[in-house]
């Protein structure tokens, strides 16, 4: 952590356009030469970031990596959601055994990232469990026979970030491409917990920058900093833990009162593009709020006194 606070604090904060997000993953790519840490590595490409949407695609590639080293950093996407939501109960794609073997068949409604990601994540039923809704992974290239994946219209916000339909027809999965574990537990529920720890992380390494560049006050770039670190100790933590979700509410609540109450102001000394951009982005902040906030009155909950 110490070798990426001089990174953040020492490096040139001066914009390097990036024209598309093909060219971001080679700065991604750079960033994680340098560190090899998922976290780290997050923080260190959203310093460099132009906009918020590839510093979100950082922290969301390394989130995965997180839960699954066997990724590689290859830019990945998990796919969950379907027609009727994302809740276990809603996942219909099932994966069903052929020989030594698999097929998958389905279709996820949104997908992040979708044809930009090399790799897939895929929840599906367990179609050898029939009397109980059964959660499984697989991860198959996105390449493969029989995936189709549609664009989706941009977003209002961070367009950059491309999202997908995506159908399965019959996919055929290795034995090695199921992934151990329960799906639920293992790579769905805790990628919500991951995933905000990482995206906010590789945000605020993008803010330090934006505020060196600016020369915002020391203080507010101390605070910044000590944020990062923060998120740096609760991405060691158990991703399901209640104490795991409060720590974390702690600090999205002092960053958040930062980017609701500070960052407006702060933002007028950006240069134009980078400026319009911010405010462009902004309502990326507060995508699955909602969730954070039952997340955190269910920790409250399960630790109180019996």
């Amino acid at each position: 952590m110490e070798a990426l606070l001089r990174h953040l604090l020492g490096e040139d904060p001066r914009d390097i356009e990036v024209p598309d997000l093909v060219a971001w993953w080679d700065s991604h790519d750079a960033a994680r030469g340098r560190f090899a840490r998922p976290l780290e590595t997050a923080v260190a490409a959203g310093f460099r970031a132009d906009r918020l949407g590839y510093a979100f695609a950082s922290g969301y590639v390394c989130a995965l990596e997180h839960l699954l080293p066997e990724l590689g950093g290859v830019p990945a996407a998990l796919a969950v959601t379907e027609s009727a939501g994302n809740r276990p109960r809603d996942i219909t794609t099932t994966l069903t055994a052929e020989g030594d073997a698999f097929r998958l068949s389905g279709e996820k409604t949104f997908v992040t990232l979708g044809e930009a990601a090399d790799q897939l994540v895929i929840i599906a039923r367990d179609a050898s469990e029939t009397e109980r809704v059964a959660l499984v992974a697989v991860r198959i290239p996105r390449s493969r026979v029989g995936v189709t994946l549609v664009p989706a219209a941009p977003a209002a916000f961070v367009p950059e970030i491309p999202h997908s339909r995506a159908t399965f027809a019959g996919v055929r999965v290795t034995a090695e491409e199921r992934l151990d574990g329960d799906g639920y537990l293992a790579i769905m529920k805790p990628f919500r917990t991951v995933e905000d720890i990482f995206v906010h992380a590789a945000i605020l390494g993008l803010l330090v920058r934006y505020g060196r560049q600016a020369v915002w006050p020391h203080g507010v770039i101390e605070r910044l900093v000590s944020a990062i670190v923060a998120l740096g100790g609760i991405a060691d933590l158990p991703p399901l833990a209640p104490t795991t979700h409060l720590a974390l509410a702690g600090v999205l609540e002092t960053t958040g009162r930062f980017l609701d109450g500070e960052l407006p102001s702060l933002a007028q000394q950006l240069p134009p593009t980078a400026r319009e951009r911010l405010f462009r982005d902004a309502a990326i902040f507060g995508v699955a709020a909602r969730a954070r906030a039952q997340r955190r009155v269910t920790a409250w909950a399960s630790l109180a006194p019996a």
